[in-house]
């Protein structure tokens, strides 16, 4: 018997591949260290641009976008964490940020396992950020300042935030597992 594409499972069959192209395109954005003129838009769901892609678009004065990996100690005797943030904004879209001439920052706050608090580090990028996305996967380089980060987007679940900044005397890489997939994940420093 010979069967034929009905129109529905022609549909369906384009709408197979059109999926399959859109998870696997990559998105490339360029972030320039100035502010820019006019509306940002702020996206508040998920797109085929990807998870961790830009959600606000253009960055300009009094909007901020940002990337912010954390971790803490289990143990409620040792106070350690570190705290890493890619931003993308000026003081007056974030006024916890020093004044700068670039709205391309990189901060890091580090806590020891006895209370000792390293004095946040803020690095400026002076050659803006590129942000890749392809499918659920994620890159970032604030370029310039040594910070970096990638997602892998599969059901591991990773994230790998480095950090090659010998102007501030700091290098090393964070790697965040996910120790299990829910609406909230819980991420393991390994």
């Amino acid at each position: 018997m010979a069967r034929f594409l009905t129109p529905t499972r022609l549909f369906s069959a384009l709408y197979t591949v059109l999926a399959c192209t859109l998870r696997v395109h990559s998105n490339v954005f360029h972030i320039p260290t100035t502010a820019q003129n006019g509306t940002s838009v702020a996206q508040f769901t998920s797109t085929t641009s990807g998870l961790d892609a830009p959600k606000v678009q253009p960055i300009n004065g009094s909007a901020f976008d940002w990337w912010y990996f954390d971790v803490v100690s289990t143990d409620p005797s040792n106070l350690a964490s570190v705290v890493v943030i890619f931003f993308t904004s000026g003081q007056t879209g974030f006024p916890f940020l020093p004044p700068a001439d670039t709205i391309i920052q990189a901060s890091l706050e580090v806590s020891f396992p006895n209370g000792t608090i390293l004095p946040r580090i803020v690095v400026p990028g002076e050659e803006g950020a590129l942000i890749t996305t392809k499918g659920d996967s994620t890159s970032g380089d604030w370029l310039g300042t040594g910070f970096s980060f990638t997602g892998n987007g599969s059901t591991n679940l990773e994230y790998e935030v480095h950090i090659d900044a010998p102007d501030v005397g700091v290098k090393g890489t964070l790697t965040f597992s996910a120790v299990g997939f829910t609406p909230m994940n819980i991420w393991m420093l390994t």
